[in-house]
């Protein structure tokens, strides 16, 4: 592979050495088992939070405030008035340049949902004047709009939403701004096309990757390194077809890859992290209006939703209801879940769970225990398995394809374009 011109041969020729013999892998049971008793180091410390005080005696923290990428933060805040049952005083929540003047300076201020991206939020205050919502904050490479970088902060608007007009060229009165700081992304790497080492696979795994690449790109000794977002699956195979330096994966190759590539090259597993598969909701109480934290869901409940059997019915599941008895759901019901179309290790993963448990077993077999038939189109149909499937001919449950961020915006409820 060529040589960047701002590449150090020794850094270089080292890295593309350790990349020849590295599957990376990202499981758990991997990381505990790799090599002869390496030790797992701990996290890092926790970055900082960052508090802000406005107006009117309101305060917000964001949680972490510092060291940001691509990621959802905690924005919490006090001393706003509460949100009534018309909806007055619900609280917007924007991401900003550093010292807005104006809503002009924030993304975007334009009313839900017309945006395409999802990066405005409309949450609620609770009787004691405090409220907490999950914000999604986005550097240069995801918001060019406002370009936010390691050089460039940003930050973060909170305001009531009093009905009332608010001036061209101001901000609103009762507001809070808190300063937020980016880490160093790719995007701060000089243009270079001529990669020292490619990496493909996860794309839970890219945050770390782009983290990293962005560390090692500057300097005397810089090494350009390009990762590509795919999954697990596509990284294994494209690393045992000698396509790529690096392979991320969190589950190790199948016997049926390794002999469609019987020339592939010797390698090993190199574990960098410890992660897991997480089932995530946003769901809010429909008589406070505040997000619900502590859902609790068994492998047969889940089963339930990929299998999508009477999702329409979903909140009333007796055994939902056990597990969740001061949880309030909405009359209406929630939404098809968003599942990935595409083959992938997370896939397996879940799969793998509710396929080992008993209870689920049963519901899937057509004998549960709580008296839900499962949906005709799966009953035979046996997991685990790579991807999920289109075998219902309900055109509201439907498999997706594309990058985590098209995902995000779809969770939001916004375009996916």
């Amino acid at each position: 592979m060529p040589e960047s011109s701002t590449s150090s041969p020794r850094i270089a020729n080292r890295l593309r050495r350790a990349a020849a013999i590295a599957l990376a892998a990202f499981s758990v049971a991997t990381l505990a088992t790799a090599g002869n008793g390496s030790a797992v180091h701990a996290e890092p410390p926790a970055r900082a939070v960052t508090t802000a005080n406005g107006t009117g005696g309101r305060t917000a923290t964001v949680d972490p405030g510092v060291d940001l990428t691509n990621e959802v933060v905690t924005v919490s805040w006090s001393g706003f008035r509460p949100t009534t049952q018309a909806n007055v005083y619900t609280v917007i929540v924007l991401q900003c340049e550093a010292n807005p003047t104006s809503l002009d300076d924030c993304y975007t201020a334009d009313p839900f949902p017309a945006l395409a991206n999802g990066n405005r939020l409309l949450d609620s205050t609770a009787a004691d004047g405090t409220g907490s919502a999950q914000f999604e904050v986005r550097p240069a490479s995801n918001l060019p709009q406002l370009a936010c970088s390691a050089t460039n902060p940003c930050s973060i608007l909170v305001y009531e939403n009093d009905a009332q007009p608010i001036p061209p060229g101001s901000l609103p009165a009762a507001r809070v701004v808190l300063p937020i700081t980016f880490a160093p992304s790719q995007a701060d790497c000089p243009n270079i096309t001529d990669f020292d080492v490619r990496v493909d696979g996860s794309a839970t795994s890219a945050g770390l990757f782009y983290a990293w690449a962005a560390r090692i790109c500057q300097g005397q000794d810089a090494v350009v390194l390009d990762y590509t977002e795919t999954s697990s699956n596509t990284g294994r195979e494209n690393f045992l077809a000698g396509l790529v330096d690096l392979g991320v994966t969190a589950l190790p190759a199948t016997t049926e890859e390794l002999e469609a590539h019987p020339e592939h090259r010797d390698f090993s597993y190199a574990p960098v992290a410890a992660s897991a598969v997480v089932v995530a909701y946003n769901l809010t109480d429909p008589y406070s209006g505040q997000r619900v934290n502590n859902l609790v869901l068994s492998p047969r409940l889940v089963a339930r939703l990929v299998t999508n059997t009477n999702i329409e019915t979903f909140v009333r599941d007796r055994e939902l209801l056990n597990l969740n008895p001061t949880v309030r759901f909405p009359s209406n019901g929630i939404n098809r879940i968003l599942v990935r179309a595409e083959r992938t290790a997370s896939t397996r993963i879940l799969t793998s769970w509710f396929a080992a448990d008993a209870e689920a077993q049963k519901f899937l077999a057509g004998n549960d225990t709580w008296r839900v038939a499962v949906n005709p189109a799966y009953l035979g149909y046996t997991y685990p398995r790579d991807s999920f499937e289109l075998v219902d001919t309900d055109p509201s449950y439907l498999p997706r394809q594309g990058q985590k961020n098209i995902a995000l915006r779809m969770f939001y409820g916004v375009s996916p374009t």
